[in-house]
């Protein structure tokens, strides 16, 4: 059935890391973008933009027809968690956050999102992504379904 159909969907998405604790610093966000590029080409999605922040990703990605959004954020998160344990990446206990956030991209907005994400370091100096997760639930009325998470302790 996939070679008969057509797909031409763009998506911008975003995990955090568990308890949004900042594990991703310097080199070890960039071991973990080298891996989520490596894993997002074996697994055939094609992937445009990404970014890792010390406590969440980026994505801009295309799926394909025979590819469903929670299956491959859970691969990505799922192979890319056990290598970075495994790898002693970031401090120990390292996790993702249970839950992502995904939105659809238009093409016509394709370079829009793309040049966004490129300027999450700039863009996160002045808001907490936690805080613009909670402006894009209220202002787009979207459902969180298991994006909330308690704080350690």
């Amino acid at each position: 059935m996939p070679n008969h159909s057509v797909c031409h969907l763009w998506l911008h998405i975003i995990w955090g890391t568990k308890y949004r604790i900042p594990y991703l610093t310097d080199s070890a966000g960039d071991a973990v973008r080298e891996m989520l590029v490596q894993h997002a080409d074996e697994l055939g999605v094609e992937l445009r933009t990404i970014y890792v922040n010390p406590d969440h990703v980026h994505l801009l990605l295309r799926l394909r027809p025979d590819q469903s959004v929670a299956t491959i954020v859970q691969h990505l998160k799922g192979r890319s968690s056990r290598l970075i344990s495994k790898a002693g990446i970031a401090r120990s206990s390292f996790g993702w956050a249970v839950g992502y956030a995904a939105f659809s991209v238009s093409a016509s907005n394709l370079g829009r999102v793309s040049g966004y994400i490129k300027r999450q370091a700039i863009h996160h100096r002045r808001v907490p992504w936690t805080e613009l997760v909670d402006e894009l639930v209220k202002d787009f009325e979207l459902h969180r379904g298991g994006m909330e998470e308690a704080s350690p302790g």
